[in-house]
């Protein structure tokens, strides 16, 4: 069964947020301040409103969390959202909170 919900070793000083989750570092920056790029820490490209990185985050120059183990099946397009303890859950309501909002 898969997990919707995770703990990062970091946490961040923030607000919590919802976001989309990309693995594309070269996404258009206009979309780039609300999706969260998963991929390790060399990928991380300016913009984005978070990232979830799967190699060393000391090495990443922007604000980050590590994936947590068991969110590693994340995937384009997750709507997940991340608390400021380093919470991170995959939420499915809010995908449906973000089309509503957007018609």
């Amino acid at each position: 069964m898969l997990s919707l919900h995770g703990k990062s070793q970091r946490t961040f000083d923030a607000s919590p947020f919802i976001a989309r989750v990309t693995k594309n570092p070269n996404r258009p920056a206009p979309v780039r301040d609300r999706e969260v790029l998963i991929g390790p820490a060399p990928v991380a490209m300016a913009g984005f409103r978070g990232y979830l990185l799967t190699s060393d985050v000391s090495k990443c120059p922007y604000p980050a969390l590590d994936l947590p183990a068991e969110l590693t099946h994340l995937g384009e397009g997750d709507v997940i959202r991340i608390e400021p303890g380093g919470l991170v859950v995959r939420d499915r309501d809010a995908l449906l909170r973000i089309t509503d909002a957007e018609h």
